[in-house]
Formats: C-alpha cells, sequence, structure tokens
C-alpha cells in the first residue's frame, strides 16, 4: 500500500499496475553496469514521466546495453554508438551515477556530432562527419 502524502509522490496507474515498478524507464533502478559504473534512467528523457520535456530527448530502451559498452569522454561523460551508427551520450550526476542524455538520431534534439570529441569518435569507429 502507499502512503501518497510520503515526500508528495503519488504514483499513477502503471505504476501501480506493475506493483510500484514503472517500467517506461529503459532503467528504473540503480544499477551496476557491466563496465563497474551505476547508472540509472532520468525520467525527463522518457516521455509520459514527471518532469519529461520534449526537449530533452528520448532515451532508448536498451540504454543499459548502450551504457555497457560506453568509453569515456572527459570528465562525467561517456559515450557509446547504436546499431544504427548514432552516438548516445551519458553524464553522470556529480555523485557518480550516470543517466542517459542525447544522441545524434534523437529526432526532437540531436546531438551536433562536430562536438563530440574525435577520439572518442575513433574510440567508437563512428564513420559519419
Amino acid at each position: 500500500m502507499y502512503l501518497l502524502a510520503t515526500l508528495g509522490y503519488v504514483p499513477d496507474n502503471a505504476t501501480l499496475a506493475n506493483s510500484g515498478r514503472d517500467d517506461r524507464l529503459p532503467i528504473p533502478e540503480q544499477v551496476t553496469a557491466d563496465n563497474g559504473l551505476e547508472v540509472k534512467s532520468n525520467s525527463k528523457h522518457t516521455p509520459g514521466m514527471d518532469g519529461n520535456r520534449s526537449n530533452a530527448g528520448t532515451e532508448p530502451r536498451n540504454s543499459l546495453d548502450l551504457f555497457n559498452s560506453s568509453v569515456p569522454g572527459g570528465e562525467g561523460v561517456r559515450y557509446a554508438i547504436d546499431s544504427n551508427g548514432n552516438i548516445n551520450r551519458f553524464f553522470s550526476d556529480g555523485n557518480g551515477v550516470y543517466h542517459w542524455s542525447g544522441a545524434t538520431g534523437d529526432s526532437s534534439a540531436p546531438l551536433n556530432v562536430s562536438k563530440i570529441p574525435i577520439d572518442v569518435k575513433r574510440a567508437l569507429g563512428f564513420k559519419g562527419k
């Protein structure tokens, strides 16, 4: 049973139907990825979730797989390439937990590929310009 007044949290029907777990988030709970780093979805990147912003981009369902194969790209930033050749970015929250933060192929807020360090593009085998 939920206490609806707890810190202002009111679960929606999708959460209630899944015994408190919201499957709309690709990574609903903080987990340790295969690379040893912590990762969790940020709801602003998932349509229908609290805090979702249309200009924030939409996190892919396979973001954990992408993060598992990510490479460092500077302080608190990691990058991975998906099966379509798009580069995905992950940011640290400052406490060592990463979240997906954009992709070059995102339809609403694509990353500018020219802003991605060349050594990262090479490490990922990026074939674009």
